[in-house]
């Protein structure tokens, strides 16, 4: 029976399941209890982040509202140029999104785009007027220090002014943590 408890214990800790202050190190993220998985909430911003050595990579679902202003594919001129330039500013400045110490050295490697509108000269292939739409990214930063032990602060809302809430998991080789947090919150890894 004890052996069983230890394993369960163990497995526990480890896999990150132990709740309140019981973890003597590993990440922490302060806030409410994230939201509904797969769910769509206008302003709030999925953010999965996951330490790896000194890899970081980033996961972000972001409502197309809090992006460009709407959720429908692009239809006239305006709104097409709304889109191309809010992508070219993802593109470009969602490194910025979070803020580490300037001595772990943590250069941007990659961002790719793996969820976006449709922009096809103002004709929209959305099937259901009413959808709510999202932009997804993919981000990795490589550092020249683990990250792991260290703060960071999120800055979603540089970028997006509408970012109200983040559900923001960080997992590590030292456990996870979640919470529904602002968007420009302090964590650690």
């Amino acid at each position: 029976m004890v052996l069983l408890l230890i394993v369960i214990v163990t497995t526990f800790s480890l896999a990150g399941c132990w709740s309140g202050n019981e973890q003597a190190s590993g990440p922490k993220v302060e806030g409410d209890p994230v939201g509904t998985v797969g769910a769509h909430e206008h302003g709030v911003i999925r953010m999965g982040l996951a330490v790896d050595g000194q890899r970081m990579s980033l996961n972000l679902e972001i409502p197309a509202a809090t992006v460009f202003g709407f959720e429908h594919d692009p239809e006239t001129e305006e709104e097409i140029g709304v889109v191309s330039e809010a992508m070219e500013t993802l593109r470009t400045r969602v490194g910025e999104v979070i803020a580490v110490s300037p001595e772990l050295a943590c250069e941007l490697e990659d961002v790719e785009v793996v969820s976006s509108p449709e922009v096809d000269e103002g004709h929209s292939h959305s099937e259901d007027e009413d959808a709510h739409s999202e932009v997804g990214v993919a981000v990795s930063w490589f550092c020249a220090q683990s990250v792991e032990g260290t703060n960071a602060n999120l800055r979603l809302g540089s970028l997006w002014p509408d970012a109200e809430l983040v559900d923001l998991t960080v997992i590590t080789s030292m456990g996870q943590a979640a919470g529904r947090v602002a968007a420009d919150a302090s964590f650690s890894f």
